[in-house]
């Protein structure tokens, strides 16, 4: 009796953030044992991620937030014993990165014409470069925080916004950091809340008393 597999999810056009818990679904007959793999360049290459009970149906992916990021992701079973009973995932998946802004953030003063280190966290291998981008209007409109020809600045986690501009002061400033090389809709993350942009403040010297 030869066995027959299918993967239903994912199948397609799905997103997987990196350190995240994420699912993956097949249905069979006349299997066991089913081996579960993935590829990150729809399919040119497999790594197996488990062996595991075919009839529970599904396999509980654990992605480390260290994984490297894909927009050519697959899955594929086959069955243990026997490899040319497979199926993959009918199109590619993305494998996304995930960024998170801690500074400025909630409120967070900057001073115009002053220097502030931008901050983020970050997860997932292969994102060299991406893009800041400020806004003094609650994200109404935005502007590129470094102005040469890519706009890119190295992830790194940190960047040095120096100086910030003092053009227009403001109450719901906001940043956000854009991955170019992520799918539409994925590549971003906007500061959870808006910060200040306000002037420097002059120190004004007090007047001397005379002595008499």
């Amino acid at each position: 009796i030869i066995g027959n597999v299918s993967v239903t999810s994912p199948n397609g056009n799905e997103n997987f953030p990196v350190g995240t818990t994420q699912y993956i679904f097949w249905s069979s007959s006349a299997v066991n044992q089913m081996n579960v793999s993935y590829s990150l360049n729809n399919g040119g290459a497999w790594t197996s991620l488990a062996v595991v009970g075919a009839s529970g149906g599904n396999y509980t992916w654990n992605i480390p937030e260290d994984f490297t990021i894909s927009n050519q992701a697959k899955v594929k079973v086959h069955d243990n014993l026997n490899s040319l009973v497979n199926d993959t995932s009918n199109s590619t998946f993305n494998i996304v990165a995930y960024f998170n802004i801690t500074d400025p953030e909630n409120g967070s003063p900057v001073i115009a014409g002053e220097p502030y280190t931008i901050a983020w966290n970050k997860k997932g291998t292969g994102v060299d470069n991406v893009i800041l981008e400020y806004s003094t209007n609650g994200g109404g409109n935005w502007t590129y925080i470094v102005n040469d020809t890519n706009h890119t600045v190295p992830n790194l986690g940190s960047y040095n916004w120096d100086p910030v501009p003092g053009t227009t002061l403001t109450t719901t400033g906001k940043i956000r950091i854009t991955n170019l090389s992520a799918p539409a809709g994925t590549e971003l993350d906007k500061t959870s809340a808006q910060f200040k942009i306000r002037p420097a403040i002059d120190t004004v010297d007090k007047p001397t008393v005379a002595t008499v």
